[in-house]
């Protein structure tokens, strides 16, 4: 033994040192130890049976822990079925001489159970009711809300056009006054070209006449646009005027719609603010009674337990009863037949 503890430290030691290339030494020195310890046991009969009865007694810790698993799932639904008894035998009015106090525990949370029952239903009830006033509600609110869009769609239309229009004026009337300085500057320069050309002794007379006949059509035709151009100043600012006008005329509706298009869906999202609010207070007061009728629930399965033990210690005769008693008493012959085979 002294020199597989060696034989197993020099083999770590040289693992250590060497790192991955010493796990091929390890593998090997395993392999020898093995050999050995096989060698050992073939030539001591008293360490093979140690080893032996290692084995057999690993094997039955192992069958031991495998049955009383099978157990106690047995007793799970020996359980089950004492309240499954107890149940049926109250629903039977089956009350037994000695069975007067779990009885009135039984009725006694029966009551609890029912009031609780009775409130999870309520809050049911106004949870349903609170919605179907709220789906009418939101659904009137939309229906006005639509209205009034389909009334102001006209008169925001008509107010965009008016707009459109007041800005094209505007720039109608700033190009007008750049065309009329430009038009006074070649009505200048006409002017001056004319009296040049008068006075200019040296021109041949036919050349200044036709020279003067084309200033003059210029000149006539640059008085002309600008009288047009001086005209159109004029009339721009009353158009503005007029277009102004009806643009407050039509912003002063468009402001009493969308006034009460926003008051609309104030009331529409205020509402379905409300209406989360209470709805989540009352899942709340109904998670509270769900709670507590689950308690009595358990409640309940243990008192059924109480009375299925009497039951099933008296087992009075009825038919619903008597299916119960033979599947109780199935589990107990094979929770006794497991035990046996407990060693």
């Amino acid at each position: 033994m002294n020199l597989l503890m060696q034989l197993l430290y020099s083999g770590a030691f040289t693992e250590a040192e060497k790192g991955s290339g010493g796990h091929s030494f390890t593998l090997i020195l395993i392999l020898i130890i093995v050999i050995l310890i096989t060698i050992i046991l073939i030539r001591d009969k008293r360490i093979r049976a140690k080893v032996k009865g290692l084995f057999t007694l690993i094997g039955r810790k192992i069958k031991n822990s495998r049955i009383n698993s099978k157990i106690e799932k047995e007793t799970d639904e020996l359980s089950k079925l004492l309240t499954k008894l107890g149940q049926k035998g109250f629903e039977n009015k089956i009350f037994l001489n000695d069975s007067d106090k779990v009885i009135n525990s039984i009725k006694k949370e029966m009551e609890i159970r029912e009031k609780f029952d009775k409130a999870v239903a309520n809050i049911e009830k106004k949870i349903e009711k609170l919605k179907s006033d709220h789906e009418i509600f939101i659904s009137l609110k939309k229906s006005e809300i639509e209205k009034e869009e389909k009334l102001k769609s006209p008169i925001e239309k008509g107010y965009k056009e008016f707009s459109g229009k007041y800005d094209d004026l505007k720039k109608e009337l700033s190009d007008n006054e750049k065309k009329i300085g430009k038009i006074l500057k070649s009505i200048d320069k006409a002017e001056l070209e004319l009296k040049r050309l008068t006075k200019d002794a040296l021109l041949d007379p036919e050349e200044r006449k036709s020279r003067k006949d084309r200033e003059e059509k210029n000149l006539k035709e640059f008085n002309g646009e600008l009288s047009e151009r001086k005209t159109r100043e004029t009339d721009i600012p009353k158009e503005l005027s007029i277009c102004e006008n009806d643009i407050g005329v039509f912003k002063s509706k468009l402001d009493i719609f969308k006034n009460k298009i926003e008051k609309l869906e104030k009331e529409y999202k205020e509402s379905v603010n409300k209406y989360d609010d209470k709805v989540k207070e009352m899942v709340k007061e109904k998670g509270h009674y769900t709670a507590e009728r689950s308690k009595t629930d358990t409640a309940l399965a243990k008192l059924y337990g109480e009375f299925g033990k009497i039951l099933d210690k008296r087992r009075p005769e009825n038919n619903d009863l008597a299916v119960i008693y033979i599947d109780m008493d199935r589990a107990r012959e094979r929770i006794k037949d497991l035990r046996s085979q407990l060693t």
